[in-house]
Order: structure tokens, then C-alpha cells, then sequence
């Protein structure tokens, strides 16, 4: 079996979105937007976007972590989706499926909050 291990370093272009499904497996999906150099001095800039499905735990973790506009980067495999669209059209998507993730540092005062909730049940001074 082969496949293509890639790695993104982007920001998150909305809220991560969580589905689950019958069996009880959940699914996180996020957008990544990572930017191209301009190719001329004043040129907009202009970006990329993948999406990422994040499975199981970690997927939790990245509902729970991942806020939109916050940076991001993983690891994960390249897939390509095909899917059908109104007209009836097979259109493919890359996709990667993340096998690893480095979550955004927290603020001094957002770990203090968090810390607190967890020693006092909730009650942050």
C-alpha cells in the first residue's frame, strides 16, 4: 500500500466542525488556509485551502482546542475524494486525514482559567 504523508502549517478558516456518525465514530473537519507569496510587489495575496479530517480522540481534541483564525499545524495523508456533484459531474477534492497536530499556545490568563476550573470545580478567582 502506498501513500503521500503531508505536513500543513496554515490557520483555521472557520470553527472545526464535528460529525458523528451511526457506529458511534466521530469525525472533525477543518479548513486550512495557508498563504502563497505574492508574485509582484503589491499583488494581493492570495492562499490555499485544504481540508482535514480529524478522527477519534484527536478529533475531540481539536473540537475542544481549535478556534477559527488560530494557527495549526499537522501531519497526516493525502487523499483524493470523488464525489458527484448537482449536475451529476465527478469532482475530486484532496483531502488529509491528520495523524498528528500541534495545537496554538494558550495565554498566560487562558491557562490560569483553565487550571483553576480543573483544581476547584469550576471556580476561577
Amino acid at each position: 500500500m502506498s501513500w503521500i504523508n503531508v505536513s500543513l502549517a496554515g490557520n483555521l478558516c472557520r470553527a472545526p466542525e464535528q460529525l458523528t456518525f451511526a457506529n458511534g465514530k466521530a469525525k472533525t473537519v477543518i479548513t486550512v488556509a495557508i498563504n502563497k507569496q505574492p508574485k509582484k510587489e503589491g499583488e494581493k495575496e492570495a492562499a490555499d485551502f485544504y481540508r482535514v479530517e480529524i478522527w477519534d480522540k484527536l478529533g475531540e481534541l481539536a473540537m475542544k482546542y481549535l478556534t477559527k483564525g488560530c494557527q495549526v499545524s499537522l501531519c497526516g495523508r493525502l487523499v483524493m475524494e470523488e464525489w458527484q456533484d448537482k449536475e451529476g459531474r465527478t469532482r475530486t477534492t484532496p483531502t488529509v486525514t491528520a495523524s498528528q497536530i500541534s495545537f496554538p499556545p494558550k495565554s498566560q490568563s487562558q491557562a490560569k482559567e483553565e487550571i483553576a476550573g480543573d483544581i476547584f470545580g469550576g471556580f476561577a478567582e
